[in-house]
Formats: structure tokens, sequence, C-alpha cells
């Protein structure tokens, strides 16, 4: 029994020690040296079948990558500044009525969602970029699908701009109209006084000094207008920026709820740069990123662990448009100040000629002012027709995706090449082992001790 505690044993649930043990290493030794032929076998077949299926079954895929530079929203006459950030402009990407015009295009029969998941895109905030990359079977259809996806893309922005630019250019011509019934108003009043009183036309001396305090009280009345649509601007703007936070998640642990209110506030950011606050989409927005923001900030919807947080694009973007408006305000209120006084001192010499023919300056200044605001509504009005003859998408392709000349690299080749080997090895062990454990049937004396709980006193 001392030796053959000493060839090995292991404690029982009582915690002696028990002679023997479980399997017999020599059992163990004698399987492999009796299947090494089995396993070596195995691993060459399933070398030469991992071989052939990685490298005749299955494929590489081409890819390629489209870069876009992002040159910010259309400008034009007194239209309003759209304040998309790149972000929420690149997630049209995602838009079912994009996506389907692809589908549509290159004749992809699964669903949107699949396509979606087939379009990846990167976003540099520093540059300005988006990183389209898509892929295809070969080479040319990875370039053509990156060239069919870079079009529909920047024509679905050129129709945003289109329908932007149609309805500031509504709203100038009803102003036009306006503005013609006022100029025609004010001729008429014109001319009655003349008439009236018997006035003939003034002197040129005092025809130049009329003229030249109509024009600057035009310019300074404009000014004031001019003034106030930027005051407006400069209190929307301050109200979006008060409301939007300086820095977002970046992703890493950020809960859907959190996700949900971000992506929400650059919709409403978007919609109320192209759309008045009364629109029913602008309110459903707003309820909708209120509720939220009520919900997370009850703890409703805390990141589940540490993201990375970075600067908030849509924040960058307002805070931009802020200062420049800011800046263009403080120069026009200077510049008006200097008009006023000069319209001022160019009224003073008008005054020292008759009543009469004051009140005829007085009533020629009010056409004038009528006529310059009527000309500045038609440049506006010029200027959106010719932009709508030719929107643009707010893009420009700085890389339409050249064709590659390799594949890209399939990491699922390796995985089978070495999995395949593995496999057979892994099934050719099993084998082995079966045949020797067959039945569990005992064989040496060191595990008839185990098993049996005592000790062998002979052997044959």
């Amino acid at each position: 029994p001392d030796d053959m505690n000493e060839a090995g044993g292991t404690a029982g649930p009582t915690g002696s020690a028990l002679s023997g043990v479980p399997v017999d290493s020599f059992r163990l030794r004698r399987a492999f040296i009796a299947g090494l032929r089995l396993l070596i076998g195995a691993a060459v077949i399933g070398l030469v079948v991992g071989f052939l299926w990685a490298k005749l079954g299955m494929s590489s895929g081409y890819r390629t990558t489209a870069v876009l530079k992002y040159e910010g929203a259309l400008r034009v006459a007194d239209m309003p500044v759209g304040l998309d950030a790149i972000r929420p402009v690149a997630d049209a990407l995602k838009n079912q009525s994009v996506l389907r015009k692809i589908a549509e295009e290159i004749d992809f029969d699964g669903t949107l969602t699949t396509l979606e998941y087939a379009i990846g895109y990167d976003i540099d905030m520093m540059a300005g970029t988006i990183h389209v990359s898509v892929g295809g079977e070969t080479g040319q259809e990875a370039a053509d699908f990156a060239r069919i996806v870079t079009d529909i893309f920047m024509e679905y922005h050129r129709e945003r701009q289109a329908k932007r630019i149609e309805a500031e250019l509504t709203r100038v011509r009803k102003r036009i109209e306006a503005g013609e019934r006022e100029v025609e108003v004010a001729r008429n009043r014109y001319n009655e006084f003349r008439e009236q009183h018997g006035i003939a036309d003034l002197s040129r001396e005092q025809r130049s000094m009329v003229q030249s305090a109509a024009k600057l009280r035009a310019d300074s009345e404009l000014s004031v207008s001019e003034i106030r649509a930027l005051e407006a601007q400069v209190t929307s703007l301050e109200a979006l920026l008060a409301g939007t936070p300086k820095t977002s998640s970046l992703g890493g642990g950020v809960s859907p709820e959190r996700a949900a209110y971000e992506r929400l506030r650059e919709e409403l950011v978007s919609a109320r740069s192209t759309l008045s606050p009364d629109h029913p989409r602008v309110q459903s927005l707003q309820q909708q990123v209120a509720q939220l923001g009520a919900e997370l900030r009850q703890g409703g919807g805390s990141s589940a662990g540490g993201g990375l947080i970075g600067t908030n694009a849509t924040y960058q973007a307002i805070d931009g448009q802020l200062r420049d408006t800011k800046a263009r305000l403080a120069a026009l209120r200077e510049r008006q100040k200097g008009l006023a006084k000069m319209a001022d001192k160019a009224q003073t010499r008008v005054e020292t000629f008759s009543d009469i023919e004051g009140d005829a300056s007085a009533l020629l200044a009010e056409v004038k002012v009528d006529e310059n605001l009527l000309s500045g509504l038609r440049g506006s009005e010029a200027a959106l027709e010719d932009a709508l003859r030719d929107p643009p998408s707010g893009f420009v392709v700085l890389d339409p995706g050249a064709v590659p000349e390799y594949p890209e690299r399939n990491k699922m080749k390796t995985v089978v090449f070495l999995g395949v080997p593995m496999l057979t090895v892994g099934l050719a062990l099993l084998l082995i082992l079966r045949r020797e454990f067959g039945g569990l049937r005992l064989q040496t004396p060191a595990e008839f001790a185990f098993w049996g709980k005592g000790p062998v006193l002979a052997a044959t």
C-alpha cells in the first residue's frame, strides 16, 4: 500500500489520501502512440481542405473609398443660412429615400437595412470631409457603386437646396409685389402734390440736393431694416446656442436614450434653419427633444459606461454663425450711424427751400426709399433664380473612388484555413480516446486502486 500511495493518489470526500489515479498516463501515451498516424493524417487532410476552401471556395471582395468635402449650406441674398452640421448632413446616407434610389440603380434585391450596412462612412470633423466606403465583387463594381452612392447623395442635397431656394423665392416675390404697390402709391402722392401746387421740376442744384438727401435717407432706413433682421437672427442663434451642449459623446457606452436625444437635437437645428417656428415638423421635434431631455435629467438615460466626449459639431456651427452675424451687425450699426448723420446734414440743406419745395423733396425722398428697397428685392430675386437653375449640393468630390487594383483582405480565410485542421485533429483525437477508453473499462492497477477505493495487493 505504501508503494501504491507513492505512485500517486488523490483526496477523497473525507480528506484521506486514495491510492491510484483516475486515468493512468500509461494508457494516454499508448493511445497517442497508436493513433499518431491518424493525428498526422487528420492534420494534413485538414490543412489541404482548409487551404482549398479558403483559396477556391471563398472570394475576396474589392473595396474603394470616395471622399467628399463639405462646403456648407447655400447662402444667396437675404436667404437664411442653414445650420446643418456635417454629421446630420452625412446621415442622409441612412435616409430611406436615398437608400431606395441606390437600390433601384444597382438592382439590389436585399432589404434597405442590408444596403445601409453595406455603405460605410466616416466623418473627419477637422477637415470637414466624409469618407464613403463601399465594396464589390470586382474593382470596377466597387468603383461604380461608389459613384452611384455619391451621385444620389449629392442629388438628394441639391433637391433640399432647391426647396429652400424656392421657398425663399416665393417670399421675395411677395415682398416685390408689395414693394411695387408702395412705390406706385408714393410716386402718385408726389405727382399729385406737384400738380396741386403747380410745382414744375426743381432746379438742377435743388434736384441734386434732394436726390442726395433722399439717397442718404434711403440707405439709412435700409440699414435700419437690415439691422433689425440681423438682431432677430442673433436672438434666434443665441437661443439655439444656449440649448445646444458644447460636447457630445463619440461612442463607447452611450445609452440609446442619449443617442436619440442628440440625433433629435441635430434634426431640430436643421429644421429650424429651413422652416418657420410654427411649422408642424419643428413643433413635433421640439416636443420630442423636451420630453427626452426631461427623462435624461431624471437619470433615465445615463451612459452605460464612460464613453469618449468630443466637441459638438452642431454647437461649433451655430457658434461660428453667431460670431459672424454679430460682427456684421456691429459693422452695419456703425454704417447706419454715419448714414444717419449725413442724411440729417443733407436734410438741413434741403429745408432751406421754401415750405412747398421742402414738402416736395420729402415726398420725393419717400419715392427714392421705396425704389431702392424694390431694387434690392429684385436683385435678390435674380440671384435666387440663378441659383435655382443649378442648385449646389454643398459638397465637392475630392476623390470619386478609384478602381482598386487588389482585393480586400478577407480575414475569414485565415479563420477557415486554421479552423479546418483544428477541427479534423480534434475529431481524430476524439476517435483515438474513444477507442482507448470506450466502455470505461479499468485496466491498470492505479485505476483499480482509485476507483475501488483501496490498495491493489497483486496484479498479473
